[in-house]
């Protein structure tokens, strides 16, 4: 048998993480991170032009402590570029993710927990630019060009028992996802 198609996926990661010394009682970390991929699928079956996507991020997290209670807050912003070797148009895109959370612990083995969160996610090059049968999967797949970030926001509530001969997490949340 002859191979009718071959894929490439070639990706580099760099990421940094600065922990910084207690102000005001918060800890936390800072940090930067570099992706860049080379993607492509040559041959008969190929369902998508060779892209390159460089993103780059930063991020923010950090915890408070007052008593029974911590808090912790997260934030990220990410920055992309799909290039595409077709006259189909490259993209950018940027996406900001943020969260709050506090978990109180109400008594020794007992402690309940709420978070809120709003996560972007940015599309790959595959959702953009995807067009043609997916022998693997037996699909056809069609990118769009005018994807943006998809946005989900979500809430958590947990209760815990996490000591003792039984342990427990009972959780309810609700999400919402814009742009799936």
């Amino acid at each position: 048998d002859a191979v009718a198609t071959t894929f490439r996926n070639k990706a580099r990661d760099a990421r940094i993480e600065l922990q910084h010394h207690p102000i005001a009682g918060l800890r936390g970390v800072f940090g930067a991170q570099l992706t860049h991929r080379d993607f492509s699928a040559l041959g008969e079956e190929a369902y998508v032009e060779p892209t390159r996507t460089s993103s780059r991020g930063v991020f923010l997290l950090e915890e408070y402590r007052l008593g029974d209670l911590r808090f912790e807050a997260g934030l990220r912003r990410e920055w992309q570029r799909i290039e595409v070797d077709s006259a189909a148009p490259d993209r950018h895109h940027a996406g900001t993710s943020a969260s709050v959370a506090a978990t109180w612990r109400f008594a020794p083995r007992y402690s309940l927990g709420v978070s809120l969160s709003r996560s972007q996610r940015l599309p790959t090059a595959e959702e953009l630019y995807a067009n043609g049968l997916h022998m693997a999967t037996r699909t056809y797949e069609r990118g769009d060009h005018g994807l943006q970030a998809e946005t989900s926001r979500n809430l958590d509530v947990s209760l815990r028992k996490h000591a003792g001969s039984t342990t427990f997490e009972v959780t309810a949340f609700h999400n919402r996802v814009d742009n799936y």
